[in-house]
């Protein structure tokens, strides 16, 4: 067994990402030129050349060697709230199922625990849309599937009401960069630590790595350890914890991160991102000694890549 049960990532509906995108200043073109370090610091009355940001974004999104479904890129610059919305469209053969068709599978095979994630926010446009196919989901599979993407002490019941297992939260845990306890003891309180899963996800700087928010474009200041796991643990029933830089590129876990895991004694762990071959998964399965519970989204062939579903039910 890789793990104690396998997730299968299932994304709703869209995809949008907020990003501190600039042009003309050593954000994007460092002064420097063997700087690979972001710079993470605040920058005021930048100039934006959009046609450039298209292109170097275009040069990511649309590589093939990365993101082998992305088709074509389109972005909306949102100057008065300092985001930029960004839609991929996908190639032909990339699965034209609704939410509805994979929850059915993953019950038929019954498979639990899968992750439906609303990827648009509450103030786009598309989010009834996403939201109307999500709960089309946790209706043909109450029970079987975890739900995350804007989810406050506030919402929550109504997704497990609707028939989620259980709820995925991250930004609404933080304020200021740092972990909201009142908030936590809320959300406990108004749905119970055994239908909580904290996202934790993450990303390197400098050699620690950092829980991130607000799709993964904010750092705040709390740095993952065994420490703050311990702590967090008193509050929900697993942990989801993305390799964010590694995610959606099928091209290597995120060792030291699973390392650091697979070390760690407490309640279930589930780690997504990079695993894109049965041979990264045996990878993964070592580097976090066989302990911890995996997700797999892109890579898979369901989603027009390239490890076959079925191999991944003979586990």
């Amino acid at each position: 067994m890789f793990s104690r049960k396998m997730k299968i990532l299932m994304i709703a509906v869209g995809c949008a990402a907020a990003l501190s995108a600039c042009t003309k200043s050593n954000i994007v073109q460092p002064e420097q030129e063997s700087s690979f370090e972001p710079d993470f610091n605040m920058y005021n009355n930048i100039e934006l050349d959009e046609e450039q940001l298209q292109a170097d974004v275009e040069d990511v999104w649309l590589d093939e060697s990365e993101f082998p479904m992305g088709a074509a890129f389109a972005f909306e610059l949102n100057e008065d709230e300092a985001y930029v919305d960004m839609s991929v469209v996908v190639k032909d053969g990339t699965s034209p199922e609704d939410a509805a068709w994979y929850a059915e599978k993953y019950k038929q095979d019954g498979l639990k625990g899968g992750h439906i994630i609303l990827l648009n926010s509450r103030d786009s446009e598309y989010f009834e849309a996403t939201k109307a196919q999500a709960l089309l989901a946790l209706s043909v599979y109450p029970g079987g599937m975890q739900i995350g993407g804007g989810i406050t002490a506030e919402n929550a019941e109504e997704y497990l009401d609707a028939g989620a297992s259980h709820v995925i939260v991250t930004s609404y845990i933080f304020r200021e960069g740092e972990v909201d306890r009142s908030r936590l003891r809320r959300l406990k309180e108004m749905v119970g630590k055994e239908r909580i899963v904290l996202d934790l996800s993450c990303r390197k700087k400098g050699d620690e790595y950092y829980i991130v928010t607000n799709r993964w474009q904010t750092f705040t200041r709390e740095k993952l350890s065994e420490e703050l796991l311990d702590e967090m643990a008193q509050y929900c029933d697993e942990f989801l914890v993305h390799g964010v830089d590694v995610e959606g590129k099928s091209s290597g876990v995120e060792g030291e991160l699973v390392e650091l895991l697979g070390r760690w004694e407490g309640i279930p762990v589930t780690y997504a991102g990079g695993i894109g071959s049965m041979e990264e998964l045996e990878k993964f399965k070592n580097l976090g000694h066989g302990k911890l519970d995996f997700t797999i989204g892109s890579a898979l062939d369901l989603f027009g890549g390239t490890i076959p579903y079925k191999n991944l039910l003979c586990l």
